[in-house]
């Protein structure tokens, strides 16, 4: 099978249309009205982007196992209403030696931000947060806590960043997913003051529902060079229109504070629906772009996530990049598939962020990033 062919057997909407020649015509044009559609029928509309009178405060650096340093990072933004200002906290992991500005990955977190001495909560996450490795490799490693911006509730939206900037909420506002991926925006806002992080060499990375709101952030924010989609499933890099795994209708039921009101009406709908995720993949274009799957992961069905990442091709053409290329065929298990832009890998194993992953992020952007 091949790109084309993918469009036509699973009836994706396409990212082109006729008027649509050079990556010019696509900046211009169709890419604006592609990142509306998919903000008023999926993850909402942001209120705003970069409030005035922000202030960051960083509170001091250990050094710890293997001499890695650690900077403990907050990021304040302004509350309008005159109460307290909002508190986004980052935790930025550097190697011992000082090399000037260097690439970094930037982590959304909800369970864990470690300590040095702190053991994960959760058995199987010794290397979900694998800074040692990260290090190791040269680069800077960035955890957002992401629960500061927004809890992971459906509690009418009163909590962090909603109870500052919303008012009156409509159909298209904006939902928990985006307001992780604008947390992320505003520790990248930071990373821009650091002298040790290139910041125009930032790449964003999240697993499960922070793989979609790292996808959501990637394809919002045009600074992040590089977008890591890992297990991101449903409302993530994973095909809507194939229905064997989660679902538009039960993800909207079960989390309905993730998206915008008018994402629920595409349950069931999945093919009249004018987008799908490959349009949200798209938006990354021209720059680096990863979907990690999981064999055994009984949230996704693995084979839409490839085929997700793989239907970006005609927007990378455009660059004069090939993507994934135009052969469309699952690859095997454990052995990664790196184009020139994008890469993905399919990993044995459940739904989980480990060691392996990292290390296939971290070899395409070696050469890349």
């Amino acid at each position: 099978m091949n790109v084309k062919e993918l469009y036509e057997s699973m009836g994706l909407p396409p990212l082109l249309d006729g008027t649509i020649r050079t990556a010019e015509d696509w900046e211009r044009t169709r890419r604006p009205a592609l990142l509306r559609l998919l903000e008023e029928q999926e993850y909402g509309i942001r209120p705003l982007e970069r409030p005035q009178g922000v202030q960051y405060t960083v509170t001091g650096e250990e050094t710890g196992p293997k001499g890695i340093r650690r900077r403990d990072i907050a990021v304040l933004i302004p509350n309008p209403h005159g109460g307290d200002a909002l508190r986004i906290r980052a935790y930025l992991y550097l190697p011992q030696e000082n090399a000037g500005p260097r690439a970094a990955f930037m982590m959304l977190n909800m369970r864990w931000n470690p300590a040095f001495d702190a053991k994960p909560p959760f058995p199987g996450m010794e290397n979900y947060f694998a800074y040692q490795a990260v290090t190791a490799r040269g680069y800077a490693l960035v955890s957002v806590n992401v629960d500061d911006a927004a809890a992971d509730a459906d509690d009418g939206f009163h909590n962090g960043v909603f109870s500052l900037f919303d008012g009156e909420r409509n159909a298209t506002s904006w939902g928990v997913l985006s307001a992780w991926g604008w947390a992320a925006s505003r520790v990248l806002d930071y990373l821009e003051t650091d002298p040790e992080v290139d910041a125009a060499r930032v790449a964003v990375l999240g697993h499960s529902r922070l793989g979609k709101a790292a996808l959501w952030a990637g394809a919002r924010d045009s600074r992040f060079a590089m977008v890591i989609a890992n297990s991101s499933g449903c409302g993530g890099a994973g095909i809507s229109r194939d229905t064997r795994a989660e679902t538009i209708e039960a993800i909207t039921r079960n989390f309905p504070h993730w998206f915008c009101g008018n994402y629920r009406q595409w349950g069931n709908r999945e093919h009249e629906a004018p987008f799908d995720q490959h349009t949200v993949l798209a938006m990354v274009a021209p720059r680096l772009l990863y979907v990690q799957s999981s064999a055994e992961d009984p949230f996704c069905y693995t084979p839409n996530e490839y085929r997700g990442a793989a239907a970006t091709a005609p927007v990378y053409r455009l660059y004069g990049y090939a993507g994934l290329g135009d052969a469309v065929a699952q690859p095997l298990i454990d052995r990664p598939v790196h184009g020139d832009r994008v890469g993905y890998h399919v990993r044995e194993g459940g739904h989980n962020l480990k060691l392996a992953d990292w290390n296939w992020f971290m070899d395409f952007a070696d050469t890349r990033l």
